[in-house]
């Protein structure tokens, strides 16, 4: 069972994340429709977030190589 603290955290790296996801999408939405592109930068921490799951992601990838 989460502490009130654990949906706090929860919420709050939800609420980036969406952020980023929804600038992200209308972003390419609209660079679809127009000739100059947009780009829209991520804040520090999904930069963060995203950083922290290439690491795990990668160090899945090295440990299922280690057992093959």
């Amino acid at each position: 069972m989460l502490r009130i603290g654990g949906y706090i955290k929860i919420a709050i790296a939800i609420h980036w994340l969406h952020n980023a996801f929804m600038e992200d999408a209308f972003d390419k939405v609209e660079n679809h429709f127009l000739t100059e592109k947009k780009e829209t930068e991520w804040s520090i921490w999904v930069k963060i977030l995203r950083r922290i799951l290439k690491l795990k992601k990668n160090k899945e990838r090295t440990t299922k190589k280690e057992l093959s």
